[in-house]
C-alpha cells in the first residue's frame, strides 16, 4: 500500500486501435505517448494495461509485462486486476441505485443502520460517508495500531467491531474532509443491510450485468481464482528482483473490486450513455460534497474533481499491496485514460495525467490556443538519479521534526535510501545531487542543509512549490534510569489492546499483545516514536507516568492508561 515507483524494461506488446466512431490521435501524438511510456516496457517483469478512450471508442491501447511471473502469462485488456480504491465509485453508484428505488436516503443517520455505534453516529449521515466528512477513524490505521496482520482483520465482523469501538471522532461531522476507508466499507455494509444482498451480488445484478462487465466483481473466490487474474508484486530490498505482494483481503466497499481495462471502458462510457437505474447518472456521480461552512469539496461520489489545461478532470486512483490503478476522465473532450498495473512501484495516476496532457496539448496546438499547462515541464518520473559515495548520506541519517510535530526518520539499507514519515508511510528516496533527494513520480523532495560546523541541522521538505523546515532531533537521555520510568503495561479501550514497554539490553522496546517486540526511539523527555505513531506521556501530581496519548496519521488522541 505504501510504496513508490520504479520503471520497467523491454517492450512486450503495443497495439494501436483505430475506430471509425472516433478520431484517433495523430501519429505524432502516438509517438509522444510511446516515448513517455517507454521506461515501462517489459516482457519479464510485472507491467500494466493502458487504454485511451475518445468519443466513445478505444483509440490507443498498450499492454506490457507479465500478469504472473511464475506462469509468465502476459498482461492484456482481459487481465483481471485488484483496483483498490477505484472501487469506491462503484460502491457510491450502488448507494444511488438504492436511493433511486426509495430504499434509503443520503440524509439517513448512521445509527439507523448500525445502532452499535456510540451516540455520535446520530450526527453522521450516509452523505458524510460518501464525501469523507464523517470524522470516523480509518480501519486500516486502527488495524496497524492494534498490531494486526491482514489475516487478523479479514472479516466484516472484525472491521465493523474495530470501527464501532471508537469513542471519538477525528472531527465533528461535516466540518472537515479526511479521506477514509471506513466510510466506504460502511456504505458497502449498508447495501447489504438494505438490499439483503452482498455488495458483490448487488453490483453484479444492478451495475456489472447491465453494462456487460463480465470480468468484474467485488472479492469472491471465483474472481480470486480466475485464470487471467494478475498477481501483485513489489521490488525486494535489493531493488534487483520482484517478490510477490498479493492479498486475500475480502473486505469490500472501500476496495475489493477486481476488473479489467476492457470492462472499465464500459463503465466509462456509461457516463455518456447511461444504462443504469439512476436518473442523471453522470451529474449525480459528479456532485461534490460541501462542508457546514459552505466550502465546496473536490470529492464527489467516489470520484475527485481536478483540472488539466483548464478542463475539469474527474479522476480516482487505487493502491493496495502490489496493485496500482487510475481512471481519469475529461468530460468536455469525452477523453478518458485508464491504467492498471501489478507493481507497487507503478504510479498509475501520474501516467494517466501525462497521457491526457499530451493528447490535449496536441489539440490545443492544432487550434492555436495558448493555455497554461497545469503540469510541470519535467514530470517527476523523468528525473534522474546520481551515484553518491557511501559516506555522504551518513551525515544526513537521523530524525528531524517538522513544526507540526511530525517526525521524519532518514536511513539507508543496501545502498538504498529511505525516509520513514512516522505514523504515515515509509518511502524510498533517490539522490538528484549530493544534498537533494526526491520521491519518484511525485513532486516531493528533500534538501539537507549544513550549519557553519558542516553538520546537517535542517532538512527542507519540498511539496511542489511549498517548503517546510524540519530540525534535526538531538536524541534524549537513554540511560536505564530514565528509560525505566516508562516500563509497564498500557491499555487502550478503543482498540482493546495492551502495549507493553520493556527494557532489554539497555534499550526500550514495545510489544503489542503477543506480537514481536520492536525498538522505541526516545525523541525527548516524554515523547517517543512508539510502534506506528508518536506517543506523548503524561504524569500524575507526583511526577509518575500515568498514561500516554498516541497519534498516528489520521488517528489522534488514543489514550493508553498505565495498568
Amino acid at each position: 500500500m505504501r510504496s513508490f515507483f520504479n520503471t520497467f524494461y523491454l517492450l512486450f506488446i503495443i497495439c494501436v486501435c483505430h475506430y471509425s466512431a472516433a478520431q484517433s490521435p495523430k501519429s505524432v501524438t502516438i509517438s509522444k505517448i510511446e516515448k513517455k511510456l517507454k521506461p515501462f516496457e517489459t516482457n519479464v517483469d510485472p507491467g500494466l494495461s493502458l487504454l485511451v478512450v475518445k468519443n466513445g471508442a478505444i483509440v490507443y491501447s498498450k499492454n506490457t509485462g507479465l500478469a504472473n511471473l511464475e506462469n509468465r502469462n502476459a498482461i492484456s485488456e482481459q487481465t483481471v486486476f485488484r483496483v483498490a480504491s477505484l472501487s469506491k465509485q462503484f460502491t457510491a453508484a450502488c448507494i444511488l441505485i438504492l436511493e433511486e428505488k426509495g430504499l434509503l436516503s443520503l440524509e439517513d443517520p448512521l445509527d439507523q443502520y448500525f445502532p452499535e455505534f456510540p451516540d455520535y453516529a446520530s450526527k453522521i449521515t450516509l452523505r458524510h460517508l460518501i464525501h469523507h466528512t464523517s470524522g470516523i477513524r480509518d480501519f486500516f490505521k486502527l488495524a496497524d495500531l492494534s498490531g494486526f496482520d491482514e489475516q487478523d482483520f479479514n472479516s466484516e465482523e472484525t472491521v465493523l467491531k474495530m470501527i464501532t469501538r471508537q469513542k471519538k471522532l477525528v472531527f465533528e461531522p461535516g466540518t472537515d474532509m479526511l479521506y477514509n476507508n471506513s466510510g466506504y466499507f460502511l456504505l458497502g455494509m449498508v447495501v447489504k443491510k438494505v438490499s439483503g444482498l452482498s455488495i458483490d451480488h448487488f453490483a453484479k445484478a444492478f451495475v456489472f450485468k447491465p453494462l456487460s462487465m463480465e470480468n468484474t466483481s467485488f472479492f469472491s473466490q471465483e474472481i480470486n481464482d480466475k485464470k487471467d487474474r494478475a498477481l501483485g508484486y513489489k521490488k525486494d530490498r535489493t531493488g534487483d528482483n520482484y517478490e510477490l505482494y498479493d492479498s486475500d483481503l475480502i473486505i469490500s466497499g472501500d476496495g475489493g473490486l477486481f476488473t479489467t481495462t476492457e470492462d472499465l471502458v464500459k463503465w466509462d462510457l456509461n457516463f455518456y450513455n447511461n444504462k443504469l437505474p439512476i436518473k442523471n447518472f453522470a451529474a449525480r456521480m459528479y456532485t461534490r460534497g460541501r462542508l457546514k461552512n459552505g466550502n465546496l469539496l473536490d470529492y464527489s461520489f467516489g470520484l475527485e474533481h481536478s483540472s488539466i489545461m483548464e478542463y475539469d478532470c474527474i479522476e480516482h486512483s487505487g493502491a493496495y499491496v502490489g496493485f496500482r490503478s487510475a481512471l481519469l476522465r475529461i468530460p468536455a473532450k469525452e477523453l478518458s485514460v485508464i491504467c492498471i498495473g501489478n507493481s507497487a512501484e507503478l504510479q498509475a495516476a501520474q501516467i494517466c495525467r501525462k497521457i491526457a496532457d499530451i493528447i490535449l496539448s496536441e489539440a490545443f496546438a492544432d487550434n492555436k490556443i495558448q493555455v497554461k499547462n497545469t503540469l510541470p515541464k519535467t514530470l517527476p518520473f523523468e528525473r534522474t538519479t546520481v551515484k553518491l559515495p557511501s559516506y555522504v548520506f551518513t551525515s544526513y541519517k537521523g530524525k528531524y521534526e517538522l513544526a507540526n510535530g511530525q517526525i521524519l526518520n532518514f536511513y539507508n539499507e543496501n545502498e538504498r535510501y529511505y525516509v520513514d514519515i512516522i505514523g504515515q508511510t515509509n518511502i524510498e528516496v533517490f539522490p538528484s545531487s549530493s544534498f537533494k533527494f526526491f520521491v519518484k513520480e511525485t513532486d516531493i523532495s528533500f534538501s539537507f542543509v549544513l550549519d557553519s560546523s558542516k553538520v546537517t541541522s535542517l532538512v527542507i521538505l519540498h511539496i511542489g512549490d511549498k517548503k517546510l523546515l524540519a530540525k534535526r532531533i538531538v536524541e534524549g537521555d537513554t540511560s536505564s534510569k530514565i528509560l525505566n520510568e516508562y516500563v509497564g503495561a498500557y491499555y487502550n479501550e478503543d482498540l482493546d489492546v495492551t502495549y507493553k514497554l520493556i527494557i532489554e539490553e539497555d534499550g526500550l522496546f514495545i510489544q503489542i499483545d503477543n506480537k514481536p517486540k520492536t525498538a522505541i526511539d526516545l525523541i525527548r523527555k516524554d515523547k517517543m516514536i512508539l510502534g506506528e505513531g508518536l506517543a506523548e506521556f503524561h504524569r500524575d501530581k507526583q511526577g509518575n507516568i500515568s498514561a500516554f496519548y498516541l497519534e498516528a496519521g489520521s488517528v489522534k488522541d488514543l489514550l493508553f492508561v498505565k495498568e
